[in-house]
């Protein structure tokens, strides 16, 4: 793939657990080898980087973490979840 034919682009990182873009699968952050394996071989993304992270937390300690870009020649259908999983409470239950 081209980088003019790229259309999308993924993150993915080691600190954030996310659900695929393209169905149901979670993604869980810690696993970031197979969200990405998933995402090239299951979706046919194209890997354009793969790097490293350094920030500092709510408390200040350093932080790292690892990050992955995947391209995509197809944007990715906008997916309402499906009824009955969004669960609502109220305050006090």
């Amino acid at each position: 793939m081209e980088a003019s034919s790229v259309k999308h682009t993924v993150q993915l990182f080691t600190h954030t657990s996310t659900g695929c873009p393209f169905c149901t699968t979670f993604q869980d952050g810690e696993k970031i080898d197979e969200n990405i394996n998933h995402l090239l071989q299951e979706h046919g993304g194209q890997l354009l980087h793969v790097g490293t992270e350094t920030s500092k937390n709510y408390e200040g300690e350093t932080h790292h973490a690892t990050l992955a870009l995947i391209g995509f020649s197809v944007v990715p259908e906008k997916r309402l979840p499906k009824p009955g999983n969004i669960r609502f409470s109220q305050s006090g239950e």
